[in-house]
């Protein structure tokens, strides 16, 4: 029969993403309940601030799937990373149920992190090699949205949830959740090898990796590294002073949690959609990113102007969830302008995450500044620096526009 890869571009574009949708939504749960859930159920348990600020580097796997992608791209088949990480990652979840407060919980987070990032790593790698041209954007808006409903799910369902089905109940959940996906994946497709799946060089893996890493890096357009780099720095350091200056303005734990972590994240999914047409209705990708990043621009500019005029109630949280859609917009169509800027498929896992690294170094250097920022400089000048961040994307696609004739694309045929 087929094998994975061949198959799945056989199968219709509702098919294609469907399964990706399943496999973005299952990793976007770890992250979510490490984001929004583990700080809660900390200081729940008395742990330390200082403890809870630092749980967050149990997301630095996401932060290393540029070394992870070359193995993905030199061992193995696409569907047997897949469904070893998601293996991996359900018997993490299932351990992770065991312990609430003890060490060994931290130890599991960062292995549900880790295995989720590999997953991250292949289906990337999977959708680059399956949808062609014209499924890119709807493929990247599946992987947007999915992703964040995974995030609404393990952080925010489940949580709500936990009530009644307890610690380990909700990890059961969890792990359910994970192993019907694995079971799906595993009959929907024959997965004989696909071309993702590479001899090793007899120089060894580790010169494999690094030559691999130099061979991708290399190559790749300045400006697009710049762009991907660039594009949400001024959001990132926005959204995390926001939530300080709301709390500092009089707001509750309560409201906030329900504005910023469930509806503008709703609105921020519809924006996801819509970017995914953009792309085909503006006639290509660079065209898409320009479009979304002076869209957002703009009401980057009018949020500003509102929360420092002293804005509030519905008109303060109206203009944040229409900055929301445009936000979720600019999102999907950074995603697959990095997927469409793919010049060898052999090697595309190693291509994606390192733009994707890119992507996620920009914004978690943004925000971990952005606390001393405020504090030297005061909430009014770091907002209104964020505009002028904002703005660094418009002129980067502008001259990614004027290459398009020396830009290269993955011929989707």
């Amino acid at each position: 029969g087929p094998g994975f890869v061949d198959g799945l571009r056989q199968r219709s574009t509702f098919h294609k993403c469907a399964l990706l949708s399943l496999m973005y939504f299952v990793q976007g749960m770890p992250f979510g309940f490490q984001t929004k859930t583990l700080p809660l159920h900390l200081r729940a348990h008395g742990t330390p601030l200082s403890v809870i600020g630092y749980s967050s580097l149990l997301s630095t796997p996401w932060m290393m799937k540029a070394l992870l992608a070359p193995m993905v791209d030199m061992y193995w088949s696409k569907k047997t990373w897949i469904l070893t990480a998601q293996v991996a990652l359900c018997m993490c979840v299932f351990g992770a149920g065991l312990f609430s407060t003890h060490d060994l919980l931290f130890a599991f987070i960062f292995l549900m992190n880790l295995s989720a990032a590999i997953q991250d790593v292949a289906v990337d790698a999977l959708a680059v090699d399956i949808l062609s041209s014209h499924e890119l954007g709807a493929g990247n808006a599946i992987q947007v949205v999915a992703y964040k409903v995974g995030m609404m799910f393990g952080g925010g369902v489940l949580t709500w949830l936990s009530s009644s089905l307890g610690w380990s109940g909700l990890f059961g959940c969890m792990g359910a959740v994970v192993a019907l996906v694995a079971l799906y994946v595993s009959v929907a497709v024959d997965g004989s090898p696909s071309r993702g799946a590479h001899h090793v060089p007899p120089s060894g893996p580790g010169l494999s990796v690094i030559t691999l890493s130099v061979r991708v890096l290399l190559p790749m357009d300045p400006v697009l590294l710049a762009l991907v780099g660039t594009a949400k720095v001024g959001e990132s350091i926005f959204s995390t002073v926001f939530k300080p200056f709301l709390i500092d303005a009089g707001y509750t734990v309560q409201e906030l949690s329900l504005h910023l972590g469930v509806y503008s994240m709703l609105f921020s999914i519809v924006g996801s959609m819509l970017g995914g047409g953009l792309a085909s209705y503006v006639g290509g990708h660079v065209r898409a990113v320009a479009c979304a990043s002076l869209l957002k621009l703009l009401f980057m500019v009018a949020k500003v102007a509102v929360v420092l005029a002293g804005g509030e109630g519905f008109f303060l949280f109206a203009i944040i969830y229409l900055d929301s859609i445009f936000d979720g917009m600019l999102t999907s169509c950074l995603f697959a302008l990095m997927m469409s800027a793919i010049t060898n498929k052999a090697v595309a896992a190693t291509q994606y995450s390192v733009l994707s690294t890119v992507e996620v170094v920009g914004k978690l250097i943004s925000s971990a500044i952005s606390g001393q920022l405020v504090e030297a400089w005061g909430y009014r000048a770091v907002m209104l620096s964020c505009v002028l961040l904002g703005a660094v994307p418009v002129p980067l696609t502008l001259t990614l526009l004027s290459q398009q004739n020396k830009y290269h694309m993955i011929p989707y045929k």
